[in-house]
């Protein structure tokens, strides 16, 4: 049975295309400021202070659906609602931004009552999927995100600088060194629910894998299934499979998979 795997990460989806083995990472002595910067500094702060903009930063960066070049392939994804929130930012597994994409800049308004929106790219890319992409802060963040951060007496605006490590703001780094979940093996079988039919139906689930390459039970979400019966036995195979965890800058780490199966 063909098999088609997705991952959810931070800020966008993370798949095991294109993934390095943790061997082929260079993680000997990475210096502390490696991996794509993305700042946020004040352009109008009312009376908030440093650590509101360092909560903003980190939401914006969670709700961002960073540009991957498969993602719509793996229809349902967008109904997760419980996902993991690594603590560094992370790439899909297909994309990886480019010179084009440092010093693109946008200014981003939050009101008290939670209203935000998204001002004039201060500075543009030639990349239109990327400058379109920032938009998801604000509008149709990435399912399971957290909601930005309100102020407390007055609307703020924040510039958020991407491939840059704006002095006297906050920065976040995306991790330098990445691999993607990897099925172990052949363990991951699923069986038909009638072995006489050519076909199973199709099923899109998101589960979490573990540190340890096991799936956590509590995790899985059936996203989309044309035959519950099907949807139980992939439950099954994925629970029984190991897989070989994500890592980001060669710690292990725990990732939300989305993956579709049958045909």
């Amino acid at each position: 049975m063909r098999q088609m795997i997705r991952i959810l990460g931070v800020a966008m989806m993370v798949g095991a295309v294109g993934s390095l083995p943790i061997s082929a990472q260079q993680c000997e002595g990475l210096p502390p400021a490696s991996g794509f910067p993305v700042s946020a500094t004040w352009i109008a702060q009312g009376n908030e202070s440093p650590e509101f903009l360092d909560a903003f930063l980190t939401s914006a960066m969670y709700r961002w659906r960073v540009p991957a070049r498969n993602r719509n392939l793996y229809r349902g994804w967008e109904r997760v609602t419980n996902r993991v929130l690594p603590s560094t930012p992370r790439w899909a597994d297909d994309w990886r931004p480019e010179e084009k994409h440092f010093g693109v800049s946008v200014a981003v308004t939050v009101d008290p009552d939670g209203g935000a929106s998204f001002g004039d790219l201060v500075r543009r890319s030639d990349d239109g999927r990327f400058d379109d992409s920032l938009e998801s802060i604000v509008d149709e963040p990435m399912p399971g995100s957290p909601d930005l951060p309100r102020p407390g007496s007055e609307s703020v605006t924040v510039l958020l600088t991407f491939g840059e490590a704006v002095e006297g703001g906050s920065t976040l780094r995306f991790a330098a060194e990445q691999t993607g979940v990897q099925i172990f093996g052949n363990s991951l079988r699923v069986e038909r629910v009638d072995p006489r039919s050519a076909r199973s139906g199709r099923v899109t689930i998101k589960y979490d894998v573990m540190e340890s390459g096991s799936v956590d039970p509590r995790s899985i979400e059936v996203l989309r299934s044309s035959s519950p019966d099907f949807a139980r036995s992939v439950q099954d195979g994925v629970l029984r499979a190991r897989y070989t965890p994500a890592t980001s800058n060669c710690i292990t780490i725990r990732q939300s998979v989305v993956q579709t199966f049958g045909n």
